[in-house]
Parts: C-alpha cells; sequence; structure tokens
C-alpha cells in the first residue's frame, strides 16, 4: 500500500509541482515589474494619470477651499459663491438631521455640486 504511494510523488511532481513553480514564477514577475506610467500629482498629494485631471482637481480644490476659508473669515451670511455660513456650518460640523433641512438647502447643494464639477 505505502508502495503506490511513493510511485504517485513523481506524478504529483509533475502534474502538480511544476505548474506551481510558473505560476509563482509568473506572479513574482508580475509584483516585482516596474511600471513606467507617469502620474501627476496634485497640490494635496492626489495623483493622476493625465495632467488635465490633475489641473481640474486643483482648480476645484482651490475653489472649495477658498468657500471653506471665506465662511472662517466672513461677517456677512452669504458667501461670494452663495452659501449660506449655516450652509458651510452644517457641512463642516455637525450635519444634516433631517431630510427638511436637506431640503431647505438643495439649492446650496445644485451650487457646491456645480462648483465641484467645474460648471
Amino acid at each position: 500500500m505505502f508502495n503506490s504511494l511513493f510511485a504517485l510523488t513523481q506524478f504529483n511532481l509533475i502534474w502538480i509541482g511544476i505548474p506551481s513553480i510558473l505560476l509563482l514564477v509568473f506572479i513574482t514577475i508580475l509584483f516585482f515589474r516596474k511600471t513606467d506610467k507617469k502620474f501627476f500629482i496634485a497640490k494635496d498629494g492626489s495623483r493622476f494619470i493625465t495632467k488635465e485631471e490633475c489641473e481640474k482637481y486643483d482648480s476645484v480644490l482651490e475653489k472649495i477651499n477658498r468657500v471653506l476659508q471665506n465662511f472662517d473669515n466672513a461677517s456677512s451670511s452669504v458667501d461670494d459663491f452663495g452659501l449660506t455660513t449655516d450652509f458651510i456650518q452644517k457641512l463642516k460640523s455637525n450635519g444634516f438631521n433631517n431630510g427638511k433641512q436637506i431640503l431647505k438647502h438643495r439649492e446650496e447643494f445644485k451650487t457646491l455640486v456645480d462648483i465641484i464639477y467645474n460648471q
């Protein structure tokens, strides 16, 4: 009985061992292969494949940061983009607790979406 198990060992080595070694070599090559992809890095460290995406992201990020900075420095209740301080405060701190608050600020959400999508 044990002789038949030892006889199968060479068979197992050929049909299981060699493909396993080839698979391991293939995975190792894929893992350690260096890619020559060029990335464009935005001001906040985000990576982009194209320069246009990176520039667009930077401009939107700059607008959003300006909105938030204007809120911190604002003396009026409405900033340059048409967003109220109540809306910005809810975005930055405690959020919107119910649907009524969201519907109250739906126009400001549209404005914020326009800012983000650069329209």
